[in-house]
Parts: C-alpha cells; sequence; structure tokens
C-alpha cells in the first residue's frame, strides 16, 4: 500500500490527567489518507467487561474547521452519521458516531506475531467521507512516558487486516456471534466538555 493511502495517528499521554478524574488520557493528531489536514484527538481509557483496555475519543476540528463552525453555526451537517460495522454473520455491529475513534487491545499479538499493532479500530471522520481503520502501536516519548503512533486507512468491509480478528467477544465485525456494545462508551457531554479538558 503507498504511503499517500495511509494517514497518521500519534497520540501522547495527557501531563494534566490525574489518576481518577475525568480528563482525557491521551492527545494527540489524526490525519486522514491523502489530506494535509491535521485534526486534534482525545482519548479516554476503559476496562472492557473482558478486561482488556479500550480507547475511545474523538477527532475535533481543525483550526480552519473550528472557525467555520463558529462562523457558520447553522452549518449542514446532514453528512454526519453513525456508522456502523456489521457482523460477518449479518447482526447488528458497532456504531461508531461522527468525529468518534475507538481503538481495542489486540489479543492476536504475540510473541510469534510481535509486529502485529498494539491496539486498532475505527475512526468516523464525519463529512460524507469513509469509515476509517486504525493500527496503533505502543511506545515511549523521550522523556520515557507512553505514546501511541501508527496508520489511518480507508475501512475494507469484507477484509480484515492479519491480526485482527476478535475472539474475545469485544466490540468488533471479524468474529459471527461477538456480542458488541451498541456503540463507543460516551463520558464526555460536549464538545465545549472535550475542547476544554484537552487542554
Amino acid at each position: 500500500m503507498a504511503a499517500e493511502d495511509r494517514g497518521k495517528f500519534k497520540v501522547y499521554k495527557n501531563f494534566k490527567k490525574q489518576k481518577g478524574d475525568d480528563r482525557p488520557l491521551f492527545q494527540g493528531t489524526i490525519s486522514l489518507p491523502g489530506e494535509d489536514a491535521v485534526r486534534p484527538v482525545i482519548l479516554w481509557g476503559y476496562e472492557s467487561q473482558s478486561g482488556n483496555i479500550v480507547l475511545s475519543g474523538r477527532a475535533l476540528e481543525d483550526g480552519n474547521g473550528q472557525i467555520e463552525e463558529l462562523i457558520r453555526p447553522d452549518m449542514d451537517t446532514s453528512a454526519d452519521e453513525v456508522m456502523e460495522i456489521a457482523l460477518k454473520n449479518g447482526s447488528k455491529g458497532l456504531q461508531v458516531k461522527p468525529n468518534d475513534i475507538v481503538l481495542f487491545t489486540n489479543t492476536q499479538k504475540n510473541a510469534e506475531n510481535e509486529s502485529r499493532p498494539d491496539y486498532w479500530g475505527y475512526h468516523n471522520p464525519g463529512n460524507g467521507k469513509p469509515l476509517m481503520r486504525v493500527a496503533a502501536w505502543t511506545g515511549h516519548d523521550r522523556g520515557g512516558n507512553v505514546k501511541l503512533t501508527g496508520t489511518v486507512q480507508k475501512h475494507e468491509a469484507q477484509r480484515e487486516p492479519d491480526g485482527l480478528a476478535r475472539e474475545d467477544g469485544e466490540p468488533a465485525p471479524a468474529e459471527p456471534g461477538a456480542a458488541p456494545s451498541p456503540e463507543v462508551p460516551r463520558r464526555r457531554a460536549s464538545r465545549a466538555h472535550d475542547e476544554e479538558h484537552a487542554r
């Protein structure tokens, strides 16, 4: 796959985050394949029922988008829709709202498959754009703090990349019989709340 077919995903530990508060765990940026625009990202962390980590949050508008929203508050957002990832057996799958990002622990990563991403998931960029697939690897910044970096590419409904099949009942379209939650976990009340905590 050519480099222009992939966007970039980079998030870093939020230094303002304190144990038990409702600030996001990570802050960073995301870009879509073939686009120069970079959007701010904020992610919260949760533990799933099976004990795995789920990271969910949203991409905020880039600078130009924020200015446009302020100048045109009645802007048509009809192109923004919830995207549903159907399970292979045809039953209802995971719902990803516009601008949302959700990442799941990759339980298929092991000593034999070390190159696989640590987290994988989806991003709904809104504005009528297609659903994106995100793959992220953990690492450390210069100060030794955790970061996630990865790629963003258009989701292909019929193709599940190697190592991303699910066997643990986590929300995902790969396994028939999986029991996904109806939508991405949400703790935030509004975009204004998100932007306040991103500072």
